[in-house]
């Protein structure tokens, strides 16, 4: 058992890592922005989001969220991979695993995590942690295996291939055992960040909602 642990850790280690990162789209990107901004929008009607607002990222990566949170919020990044830290443009960056966070009790007002628990070999532990270094809110968003785009993609990459057993219900589920109580979630989006094409995304802006086969599940807990 724990061979195939350290062996999964491995895994993610070398794909978080892997050289062509650097081909890949930034924080600042047009369909990296028409990605995340509907999903701080919807974020912001439910958790005040402001310069008094502490936030910790966790598994920030190159920033996609974390450098338009910072614009409204204080926040620190943390990520395992040096070579996506180096990409993140936010100003406090951290690197440390979602296992064994840095940090006291209570931190932050805000514990966020996008595309990460499917990365993490037992993601209810990484959700308790999360939920050890908050004050208020934890924040989670993963791609949605339902969406048929969604599935095909993570069904071809090894290290993205546990996503096909997540679903929004485990996500529930590992909240609750956290002793948290989701407040709001939604599942909605047609934009991908990373294969969206430029010239598509007003044509998707405009159909960016709510709907059972969109893009990405987010969810919204807090202290139960």
């Amino acid at each position: 058992m724990r061979e195939m642990v350290d062996e999964f850790s491995a895994l993610q280690r070398r794909y978080g890592n892997r050289g062509a990162l650097a081909g890949r789209r930034g924080a600042f990107h047009p369909a990296v922005e028409a990605y995340v901004m509907p999903r701080l929008k919807w974020l912001a009607q439910h958790v005040p989001l402001s310069g008094k607002t502490s936030v910790l990222d966790v598994g920030s990566g190159e920033g996609r969220f974390a450098a338009h949170l910072e614009r409204l919020c204080n926040v620190v990044a943390v990520d395992f991979s040096e070579a996506q830290l180096a990409r993140n443009p936010v100003s406090k960056r951290i690197r440390g695993d979602v296992r064994r966070l840095h940090f006291g009790n209570g931190v932050f007002d805000l514990a966020f995590a996008h595309a990460l628990l499917h990365h993490v070999e037992d993601p209810g532990g990484g959700v308790a942690e999360m939920a050890r270094v908050y004050r208020r809110w934890v924040v989670l968003c993963e791609p949605n295996r339902a969406n048929p785009m969604m599935w095909a993609f993570y069904a071809m990459i090894p290290a993205e291939r546990k996503l096909l057993g997540l679903s929004k219900r485990h996500l529930a589920g590992w909240l609750h055992q956290a002793g948290l109580r989701v407040v709001a979630s939604r599942t909605a989006g047609f934009v991908s960040a990373n294969w969206t094409p430029t010239w598509l995304l007003p044509v998707l802006r405009s159909l960016e909602g709510a709907w059972p086969l969109g893009v990405t599940h987010m969810l919204i807990a807090e202290k139960g």
